[in-house]
């Protein structure tokens, strides 16, 4: 009987002992997301580049969610204002042009965010659809491609208000293999960009 009830006590004291340990040890999924550390940003843009060798100048629209004023991760689309004219298609298509998008997602890591002027490392990884037009004469397939790309930059970035941030920087986008193409599209080819654009947000909601 004397071992009976020690043996009870034995597994009571140890099942208590594991509930408080279970209580306390924190997780992956049970440690609480501080939400004072999150934040948000909208930030237009544009995008200069070259094309195929040309020049061209996409608009740019990102958004994205901020962890501790530090780190974002979101989603971008960008267009361009301006239709390339690759100068090897203008040898048989005088009329030729080429209409470009891009849309993706990226990382940025920003330092020293609470000083007037900081660095903030951007990477975007994304897929560049272009699409012929007018090429003429009507039997010509104009065609359309879709090809992955990533663009790591450096920009510098300024502090006009609390909620408004200035930034500016250099780029290069690195091309992949287009994974879907038809017709007649140039490569778009690795190239250096310079990007400009305001970033408005609550990059922290409370710091």
């Amino acid at each position: 009987m004397k071992n009976i009830i020690l043996i009870i006590f034995a597994v009571c004291f140890s099942t208590t002992i594991y509930a408080q340990e279970a209580k306390n040890q924190e997780t992956l999924f049970n440690k609480k997301v501080d939400l004072t550390k999150i934040g948000f940003m909208v930030s237009p843009g544009f995008n200069f580049t070259e094309i195929a060798g040309e020049s061209a100048t996409f608009y740019q629209l990102k958004a994205g969610v901020v962890f501790w004023d530090k780190l974002t991760i979101g989603g971008y689309y960008s267009e361009a204002i301006n239709d390339v004219r690759p100068a090897n298609l203008l040898v048989d298509y005088p009329r030729a042009n080429i209409e470009m998008s891009a849309a993706g997602g990226f990382i940025e890591y920003s330092l020293y965010t609470n000083k007037l002027l900081h660095l903030t490392i951007p990477v975007a990884i994304g897929s560049m659809e272009m699409e012929g037009d007018d090429y003429n004469p009507q039997d010509i397939n104009e065609g359309e491609s879709r090809t992955m790309y990533v663009e790591p930059a450096v920009q510098a970035e300024v502090n006009l208000h609390k909620y408004v941030r200035l930034h500016a920087g250099l780029g290069y986008r690195i091309m992949g293999d287009p994974n879907y193409s038809e017709g007649i599209i140039p490569r778009a080819d690795d190239a250096l960009s310079f990007q400009v654009g305001l970033k408005f947000g609550l990059f922290q909601i409370k710091k």
